[in-house]
């Protein structure tokens, strides 16, 4: 199952992008939260460093929506709820109204905070 509210998460992140972030972000993650209930969220974090080898590199954040995540109801596994989040950001880097200023950042990543972080988009 993939986002019914698609168009609700780009308005989301429309909203975070249309401001300008820290001059000094070098990435972004998408940190991918398990809350209760079968309730997952999103939260994207700005960061000032970019490592592909360490990916401590999301924990240097200069910017974070950690006060208004994007949150959906879902049955499933975390891979589930992985897959979900990564379909719709690798589709917003695509289509998305603000993809351009995700694609101007050294890369793109996305994670579980305690999981392994997966690399969408990396600028050559």
């Amino acid at each position: 199952m993939y986002i019914n509210k698609l168009t609700e998460f780009d308005y989301w992140l429309d909203s975070v992008l249309r401001k300008k972030l820290p001059s000094g972000t070098v990435a972004v993650n998408f940190n991918l939260y398990d809350n209760v209930d079968d309730e997952w969220s999103v939260e994207l974090v700005a960061t000032d460093e970019f490592d592909e080898e360490d990916e401590d590199w999301a924990c240097c954040e200069v910017f974070t929506t950690r006060g208004n995540p994007f949150g959906i109801k879902h049955d499933g596994t975390w891979e589930d709820v992985q897959k979900i989040f990564e379909y719709n950001v690798s589709n917003y880097l695509k289509n998305g109204k603000f993809a351009h200023k995700l694609r101007n950042y050294q890369a793109v990543g996305i994670g579980f905070v305690d999981r392994n972080i997966t690399i969408l988009y990396k600028k050559d």
